[in-house]
């Protein structure tokens, strides 16, 4: 359609669009051809008129004919309204018409323009396949001979008639040879333009302003999954927008066009089986002789594997800021946390002492709930600790209990609401796996169970995991609900990237993905089994640890003697005060226990002559840390460094977790468990009783 304004893409009224080519070029030049060969016939028909066998009435009738046809041609570009076929068809057998009827007003055999016959042949290879060509040379040889036929020259005219149909053929064979071999060579450049684009998923288009007509390469069909032997309309592609982008998409491409400049926009599309992908489109407009934009041209990469990574890796950013604070918060909760539970264990060791009196008997169901409470803010916070640092990417030996539990208690919260957790749990070992990405796993399908189930309603709806054996070395992990369950079309991509059934929102589409991520490349596989209105089941199983790969269990520490010659003495560095002095409380009874709440003044006891069996130092404390008095020592009193034990809520920083994975270094985690302090205090003390037998 005529264009007198800028064309806006939502004033046009969707309907079924015919491809076209991009420009026209050919059909313009042939068009003007067919006028130049009729301007000729006009400037020489006049001399050659009353030449035998003429028939000038007929020969002006086909001039004005032709003059007609070319004109039309020319003005109103028919072929750009035509399918492809009748276009074709249509204007090589109408020339064909025109020259042959010409050639018979012309004297026949005997016209000069007979080589008209041959140029319109040649002009086939310029315009036609190999196909239109065949038919124009065999229509061209056969309409001779009939117009010759017509005319009674057959008889006569024999050998001339013969030579002209030979030449005709012959002139048609070799143009069908030059059409084959273009076509050979467009076909195979062809075939490397669609693998690159195949290779770079990037597929090529064309929107004609002038008929609102598409064209689309084949990687571009195959990214918008179109149905073979069908064609692109503007109602499909419109429709394939994702609703969110689709307003955004065309008020991008109006400013374009309005403009007369590039357009680029990302934009998402659902396919017809619901498939979500990511495209990036770019597009030039063309504008005609006149200036007015007359197509829109550019290209649509899909990009959905750039898009997922880039989720991937937004996503590890977030667990690595998570991971910061963590690192930070779980320090600061674990020193007043430390010197709690040290207080509780304390009062629990006091009050064994003492005469079980009735009195005691509420005490003691205090403070056995007080310390179960401690307990499980400690798992809680060790489990964040390593749940939150995404970034460390260490394989170790694992118990899947201990993780899925972690991973319960996470999301205990939103369980607790929907549905009753069942645990259901086989003796069955260890596996090899990063803690941290395996609790991810099981965070997201628990909260995934949950989410399936509607909240209210605990007492009717239970989640289960089972931990059992899988045979072959293997075990098998099921978490099952009894939610809404999933619909048989969702199953199969139910893994795929950006696949979601959450509100916007509430969902990217990328958690049940990373999942099967990680698990395979713990050599694990991740499957899925649900039935709507009876809740899903989902399974991972991954390879156990073999009895050669697990650590051997640390064996419980010797009794140290009560009768040495004297207590053996324990230097306390921490500046947290509070925890020092419960510290003290707790180790007085047994040792003979020295505070410092600075490095500082710890180094002003070893510049007195002080020495101790054990040195129990907070990693990090203000001005002077744990390492660098340490260092300090190494350099002033290097046996007392062997005595150092190292009790930390947390390495915050490199430097810190640099130095916990020396070898020569012991180090506790806050808050300490009396049995692990007490093996560790025995160890060190041990170790110097044997050095001090040696050098007596």
């Amino acid at each position: 359609m005529p264009m007198t304004s800028p064309v806006t893409t939502k004033s046009i009224e969707p309907q079924r669009l015919l491809p076209v080519g991009r420009v026209f070029e050919t059909d313009i030049r042939l068009a003007w051809v067919r006028v130049l060969i009729v301007a000729s016939g006009i400037v020489f028909f006049p001399f050659v008129s009353d030449r035998p066998g003429y028939h000038p009435t007929l020969g002006w009738a086909l001039l004005g004919l032709g003059a007609v046809y070319a004109t039309f041609l020319v003005r109103f570009e028919p072929y750009r309204r035509n399918t492809p076929d009748a276009g074709l068809y249509g204007r090589a057998f109408g020339d064909a018409a025109l020259t042959l009827a010409w050639v018979g007003a012309t004297g026949g055999a005997d016209s000069p323009w007979v080589v008209a016959i041959l140029l319109s042949l040649a002009t086939s290879a310029y315009r036609y396949g190999t196909r239109v060509t065949t038919a124009v040379s065999l229509f061209y040889a056969g309409g001779y001979l009939a117009v010759a036929a017509l005319m009674g020259q057959l008889a006569g005219r024999g050998i001339d008639l013969a030579i002209h149909t030979t030449y005709i053929l012959l002139v048609g064979a070799a143009t069908i040879l030059i059409v084959a071999g273009r076509s050979k060579r467009l076909a195979s450049r062809l075939r490397l333009l669609s693998t690159m684009q195949e290779v770079a998923r990037v597929g090529s288009w064309e929107w004609s302003l002038e008929t609102n007509g598409l064209t689309w390469s084949s990687e571009l069909r195959r990214i918008f999954a179109l149905a073979d032997g069908a064609e692109p309309t503007l109602e499909f592609f419109t429709q394939s927008i994702h609703p969110d982008d689709r307003d955004r998409f065309l008020a991008d491409v109006d400013a374009a066009i309005a403009a007369r400049t590039p357009f680029q926009v990302n934009h998402r599309i659902a396919l017809p089986d619901g498939t979500i992908r990511w495209l990036h489109c770019r597009g030039v407009v063309v504008e005609g002789d006149d200036g007015r934009p007359t197509a829109l041209v550019g290209s649509s990469q899909d990009v959905t594997d750039q898009k997922m990574l880039e989720a991937k890796l937004l996503l590890s950013d977030r667990l690595a800021s998570i991971g910061t604070m963590a690192s930070g918060i779980t320090h600061e909760i674990n020193n007043p946390l430390a010197y709690v539970a040290t207080n509780l264990e304390l009062i629990e060791r006091d009050l064994a002492a003492l005469d079980a009196k009735p009195e005691l008997a509420r005490v003691r169901v205090a403070l056995e709930a007080a310390r179960h409470g401690s307990d499980r803010v400690r798992e809680i916070v060790r489990g964040l600790k390593t749940f939150a640092r995404p970034q460390d990417e260490r394989q170790e030996i694992v118990s899947l209990e201990r993780v899925v539990d972690f991973a319960a208690r996470i999301v205990s919260v939103d369980l607790e609401s929907r549905a009753r957790l069942v645990r259901e749990y086989a003796d069955v070992g260890c596996v090899h796996a990063n803690e941290a990405r395996l609790t991810q796993v099981f965070v997201n399908l628990l909260v995934n169970a949950a989410h399936a189930i509607e909240r209210g309603t605990p007492d009717e709806n239970e989640i289960r995991i089972r931990i059992a054996s899988a045979g072959d070395g293997r075990v098998a992990v099921e978490i099952s609900d009894t939610g809404a369950g999933i619909p048989k079309a969702n199953l199969e991509r139910i893994f795929d990237p950006f696949f979601t059934t959450k509100p916007t929102g509430l969902g990217t589409g990328l958690g049940l993905a990373i999942c099967k991520g990680i698990i395979a490349e713990l050599d694990g596989d991740i499957s899925v089994e649900s039935k709507v209105g009876a809740g899903s089941t989902f399974r991972v199983t991954l390879s156990l640890v073999s009895d050669a790969g697990i650590a051997a269990p640390r064996s419980e520490p010797a009794p140290t003697s009560k009768t040495t010659c004297r207590r053996s003495r324990i230097l306390v560095v921490d500046d947290e005060q509070r925890y020092a002095k419960s510290l003290e409380l707790l180790l007085a009874s047994d040792y003979e226990v020295t505070v410092a709440t600075t490095g500082k003044r710890a180094l002003d006891l070893f510049g007195q002559g002080e020495r101790f069996d054990v040195i129990l130092c907070d990693l990090m404390m203000p001005q002077m840390t744990g390492m660098d008095l340490h260092a300090e020592l190494s350099g002033l009193h290097a046996d007392q460094t062997a005595r150092m034990i190292f009790l930390t809520g947390g390495a915050t920083n490199d430097r810190a977790r640099a130095f916990l994975a020396r070898p020569d270094i012991r180090h506790l985690e806050k808050p300490l468990e009396l049995e692990e302090l007490e093996a560790a205090i025995a160890d060190v003390s041990g170790a110097k009783r044997d050095l001090d037998s040696l050098s007596t």
